[in-house]
């Protein structure tokens, strides 16, 4: 982890890229960005390498092409088989990506939609929504399904020559861990990680997601989940990633140990990540 100190952590932010910068607008994909630029302890991490965003059922034949443009070398997709399936993501013919995702289940169902399904089981009010997120947070990093996805994400980003592209369902939550394991994996303040696993609720199309959200969770769970509900379930907070590391921490001894190994991320890996992806 770097080594910034809360008084200069305020320049970070200043010196890497605005939200503005970070964000690609489309039209039917969710919080399609960047997620490089930042500080890290060896530099900073390279520009227009690194783009998250959420599953691609909806892109127009304008977004297809729009992807196309960056130039992606490689696709990680974080859903399990049966998320595929149901919802493929639509391509270009020209689309020549490596997609890289499980033969397995990652999750029964999106985290959001599991903890939904949690939260209704009793008072469907904000108290249960965030501690259903809380909980799905802490369980999802020890996944054997999505720590092997996450190990095949890490070696994807160390091997590939060209940009690469992480995604999910909504593009949050599994996506979210995978960004901040490697930010943190990288040296990326910890400050810096949260701000950018917070720019999920205010990217291009969180709004559109949400309603789209509200309209599935209410379908599953009755009209009168609350919108303040739906806001919980669908957007990020802090507390919530927060969970996920504290419950990292708490089980492998250290952040450390568990890159090393529930993700087998070794120095070698570590190394080629650095030139890769480090300026």
């Amino acid at each position: 982890m770097s080594e910034h100190s809360p008084a200069d952590h305020g320049t970070l932010h200043a010196q890497g890229m605005t939200r503005a910068e970070r964000t690609l607008r489309m039209d039917g994909v969710h919080n399609v960005r960047d997620y490089g630029g930042y500080s890290c302890s060896r530099g900073r991490l390279r520009r227009n390498q690194l783009f998250r965003s959420g599953h691609h059922v909806n892109a127009s034949d304008a977004d297809c092409l729009r992807i196309d443009a960056i130039g992606l070398a490689a696709v990680i997709d974080l859903r399990g088989v049966a998320e595929r399936q149901a919802a493929p993501c639509r391509r270009s013919p020209g689309f020549s990506a490596h997609v890289v995702s499980a033969d397995e289940e990652t999750s029964g169902l999106a985290p959001h939609l599991h903890a939904a399904r949690q939260a209704s089981r009793g008072p469907m009010d904000l108290n249960a929504a965030h501690a259903a997120m809380i909980k799905a947070y802490r369980g999802m990093p020890f996944r054997p399904a999505l720590q092997r996805l996450f190990t095949r994400y890490f070696q994807t980003l160390a091997d590939i020559s060209g940009p690469s592209l992480v995604h999910c369902a909504a593009g949050k939550d599994r996506t979210g861990l995978a960004v901040a394991l490697l930010h943190l994996a990288l040296g990326v303040h910890r400050d810096d990680v949260v701000h950018d696993y917070l720019l999920t609720n205010t990217a291009s199309g969180a709004e559109r997601q949400r309603r789209e959200g509200a309209e599935l969770v209410r379908s599953m769970y009755g009209a009168g989940v609350s919108d303040e509900v739906v806001a919980a379930l669908m957007g990020v907070e802090a507390c919530y990633l927060e969970a996920a590391l504290q419950a990292i921490e708490a089980e492998s001894g250290s952040l450390e140990n568990y890159l090393v190994h529930a993700i087998s991320l070794d120095t070698a890996m570590r190394e080629r990540l650095i030139g890769r992806l480090i300026a």
